[in-house]
């Protein structure tokens, strides 16, 4: 099963993954540099992607910037680029 990490404040976006068959947990502090580890993917807002200096970020998922997206764009997203 894939993981995806999603920030706290998108609780629509983590519903809909959950439905769909990812295994979804909640990131709460976007900012903590150790955050980001052990996903396929991350879903952020464009506020965070920013806070988190993610040039400096050790991870190798996909981080997806959900800024002005629907969670079924966000979810079309996370299916491109780590699939199912």
């Amino acid at each position: 099963m894939k993981k995806v990490g999603v920030e706290q404040c998108l609780s629509p976006v983590k519903d809909l993954l959950n439905k769909s068959g990812y295994s979804v947990s909640e990131i709460k502090n976007p900012n903590n540099k150790g955050c980001c580890q052990n996903f396929d993917a991350v879903v952020l807002t464009g506020q965070s992607i920013n806070m988190l200096g993610i040039t400096d970020a050790t991870t190798d998922a996909v981080v997806i910037n959900a800024d002005g997206m629907e969670p079924s764009q966000v979810k079309q997203q996370v299916e491109e680029n780590i699939g199912r």
